[in-house]
């Protein structure tokens, strides 16, 4: 099997780190080099397998599957002997049956759901024994199998938005108000596309975005939806998504990240 194209590139790090990892970038040239093949790239997800103390690992990506339109996973570890394993589920918490199609190479392999029905899925990476290395998760589809839509919020129904892709959410629960409040994520994001932050039950939480260059971004507030925020992005890179307050106050708020698919072709 030949190796696959990169059509747009959406990669989480599920670290909190302040500078990329070595790990990182060995996997963003793996993504930015993939070559033509019967497949194409819905989108891309680094994760780092972060150790620390003697803390398991566990994340999860949620998307959506039809088995009329095959679609397939394709992991590539930057260390082939890291002990991380994954399982699919449904929304109803029923594990589906996988099975390997090929293996490329030395921690690369593509992975197919067996018999499911249409509907929301979620894929969760885990490792009891986490050892620091990144792992590539890339969702694919067949060029002429139609559109793979990865699950989205049409975000309320009052809102004149285009249905927007839902890419991930930032759950923050805070439980105490007498320290400052300080939450960081890290994301690529990609050249010329729109994205959206929409928040859910916040009291007082921020947000600022900032480069790699530590600069930050301007968030664009939409009319009459003080809880919704749109950023352009203008070059692809990493970007720093933090979430604070100095006198928080105790909350369970959530961050929804969004993206306007159309935005980027």
């Amino acid at each position: 099997m030949k190796t696959i194209k990169l059509i747009a590139l959406f990669t989480i790090f599920a670290t909190m780190a302040f500078s990329q990892s070595e790990c990182e970038e060995q996997l963003i040239k793996y993504t930015d080099n993939l070559e033509p093949d019967s497949l194409i790239v819905e989108f891309n997800l680094i994760h780092t397998i972060k150790a620390y103390e003697d803390l398991p690992y566990y994340e999860e990506i949620r998307f959506t599957s039809n088995p009329k339109y095959p679609q397939y996973f394709l992991f590539k570890k930057t260390n082939p002997n890291a002990q991380v394993g994954y399982k699919v589920f449904d929304w109803d918490n029923i594990e589906i049956e996988t099975e390997t199609v090929e293996k490329i190479g030395p921690g690369e392999f593509l992975m197919a759901l067996k018999k499911h029905q249409s509907g929301d899925y979620k894929l969760v990476l885990y490792s009891k024994n986490p050892d620091g290395s990144c792992v590539n998760v890339s969702l694919l589809k067949r060029k002429k199998a139609g559109n793979i839509n990865i699950p989205s919020t049409k975000l309320n129904e009052n809102t004149n938005l285009k249905e927007l892709t839902l890419l991930k959410e930032y759950n923050q629960k805070v439980r105490r108000d007498d320290l400052p409040y300080v939450k960081e994520y890290s994301y690529v994001l990609t050249k010329g596309a729109d994205y959206y932050f929409l928040w859910e039950n916040n009291k007082n939480l921020n947000l600022k975005v900032a480069n790699s260059r530590r600069d930050q971004q301007a968030l664009t507030e939409l009319k009459g939806k003080e809880d919704l925020l749109k950023y352009h992005c203008e070059d692809t890179g990493i970007y720093y998504f933090i979430i604070y307050a100095k006198d928080p106050v105790p909350q369970n708020a959530t961050l929804k990240f969004l993206f306007d698919e159309k935005s980027r072709k």
